[in-house]
């Protein structure tokens, strides 16, 4: 089966901003090769299948982290705020340079706080809200900077969801690029099946203990 991607700004991946995916009539970065473009009503399409899908999300997955970030879907951490916070130095300068992507289709919504202590308090202590990822609350604990999903409401169990921050803001990212990659093919599962095995695969790659969590549990039950 073939899919046929309709390039878009919004499917780039090249820096802090979003770029147009062609100049000088030429498609910039291409998924494919130049004999797989058509146009549609002016646009550029790329016609694929499912496993050249597969190889465009390996593509993406091995990019570069700060090549993903795209401006207009970022929210940023102040860095004055960041600076005082009890996480381990890696997770808080990964967090001020890529901030988190807000995928609202998915109920990711970040909101990194402001205040220079912990706002939320879970099972295993205080945490640094990073923001909204459905029913859940999303928090960094102070000290270890382990993630967690705080219940809203609060009947719902605490969850697991990245073993550090650094982690978490990578696993967002490559996750807000590949829901770019599935967004045309939502109509196929065995596509969308396909993809989300990677990815996850990808996520447990990057943080094994991601076997048993939120991210497992969202692709998992998608």
């Amino acid at each position: 089966m073939w899919f046929k991607l309709l390039l878009t700004k919004r499917s780039a991946f090249c820096g802090a901003a979003p770029v147009s995916l062609w100049g000088e009539d030429r498609v910039h970065r291409p998924l494919m090769n130049e004999s797989t473009i058509s146009r549609v009503g002016g646009e550029k399409v790329v016609i694929m299948s499912v496993d050249e899908l597969r190889l465009a999300l390996a593509e993406v997955l091995s990019r570069p982290l700060t090549s993903l970030v795209v401006a207009a879907d970022r929210a940023e951490a102040g860095a004055e705020e960041v600076a005082g916070w009890s996480l381990p130095e890696a997770g808080r300068e990964v967090l001020l340079r890529c901030g988190l992507p807000l995928i609202e289709e998915n109920r990711m919504v970040p909101h990194i706080q402001e205040e220079g202590v912990p706002q939320l308090i879970g099972s295993r202590g205080e945490a640094y809200g990073l923001g909204l990822w459905g029913n859940y609350e999303i928090g960094a604990l102070a000290g270890s900077g382990e993630v967690r999903g705080l219940p809203l409401p609060e009947d719902f169990p605490e969850v697991f969801v990245n073993s550090s921050v650094e982690k978490y803001v990578e696993t967002m990212w490559r996750w807000y690029a590949t829901w770019q990659i599935i967004i045309p093919v939502l109509s196929d599962g065995r596509a969308q099946q396909y993809l989300l095995e990677d990815f996850l695969a990808f996520a447990v790659q990057l943080d094994p203990a991601v076997e048993s969590s939120l991210w497992s549990g969202f692709i998992r039950g998608w």
